[in-house]
């Protein structure tokens, strides 16, 4: 049986994870088995922009990722069983669309959090419009 849970400060302990884990956090279990888990931190992006009015296309779109409803996807993982079944992009419309706030980005930096190709399978991940100061990071957004 499936069943998804909040993956807690407790899990992350136990995980040893040191950052302070985001509500949003999901655990995908089978019986009593966690066979994944997407882990966000409450972390907004934040673009450098100039103060005033913003002066061109670049930094009016800073200023808007600044002020979306954005989370930080620290890591996720998924058993490797259980990978092309179908069942990890199951988990992340499941998260992204019954756990999260209406209206949210998601951004990461995957070769950081995503050592295993998992948000590359997952697609959706995009450069954004105009370069950020870190070029690394991608955007995953929904309903904005």
């Amino acid at each position: 049986m499936t069943d998804y849970q909040q993956y807690t400060q407790k899990d992350a302990e136990t995980d040893g994870i040191s950052y302070t884990v985001s509500v949003f956090s999901t655990k995908r279990c089978d019986g009593d088995k966690v066979i994944g888990k997407i882990i966000f931190e409450d972390k907004p992006l934040n673009i450098p922009t100039t103060n005033g009015e913003p002066q061109n296309d670049a930094e009016r779109y800073y200023r808007s990722l600044n002020s979306a409803n954005s989370y930080y996807l620290r890591k996720i993982t998924f058993s490797d069983k259980d990978r092309y079944s179908g069942k990890l992009e199951d988990f992340f419309d499941h998260v992204t669309k019954n756990v999260l706030p209406e209206n949210h980005l998601i951004w990461c930096v995957p070769s950081v959090c995503d050592k295993d190709g998992l948000i590359e399978q997952l697609g959706g991940f995009v450069l954004p419009l105009h370069p950020l100061p870190n070029k690394a990071i991608r955007l995953f957004s929904l309903n904005l």
